[in-house]
């Protein structure tokens, strides 16, 4: 083993223990990264649960059309709904994006799809002031600051 290594680690370990704003940086980013994930999980577990019960509303309010439209194949056609969803991915908790804001299940008509589909309202438009605290806001921003300001001014002190 390379003792040069671990000499050098624990010179810059106690370089960096003896700081107690750059352990402040590390726990504040960790905890932040903790709560990202666990809220992740959670908004895609309820987006998960939401589209698991589609599928019964689904049924029926077919069922209800059948019973009321039987006669008439043009009247079912109209008056029934039909739900989109936008399964989320197995990463999906990690970088949510614009999950929480955009709809992920649509209630369409077979008439004017086209429409329906671009003219939804945002499902939660304060999202959008505060924006998401997610994992990949975490490595795209906040790490990247916690490593300037651990290097910063780095060179020129041990000159």
């Amino acid at each position: 083993m390379n003792t040069t290594f671990y000499k050098l680690f624990a010179i810059e370990y106690k370089r960096f223990a003896r700081n107690p704003i750059s352990i402040l940086g590390f726990i504040v980013v960790f905890t932040i990264g903790v709560y990202a994930i666990f809220h992740g999980k959670n908004t895609i577990a309820h987006q998960e649960e939401t589209i698991d019960t589609i599928a019964d509303i689904q049924e029926q309010e077919l069922a209800k059309n059948k019973q009321f439209f039987s006669d008439d194949l043009s009247h079912f056609t109209y008056y029934q709904f039909y739900y989109t969803q936008n399964e989320p991915s197995e990463w999906a908790a990690f970088s949510i994006g614009q999950r929480d804001i955009n709809n992920y299940s649509l209630k369409v008509r077979i008439l004017a799809v086209e429409g329906q589909l671009y003219d939804t309202e945002l499902a939660n438009p304060m999202t959008l002031l505060s924006g998401n605290l997610d994992l990949s806001f975490l490595f795209v921003v906040l790490i990247p600051l916690l490593i300037i300001s651990l290097c910063f001014n780095l060179i020129s002190s041990r000159a």
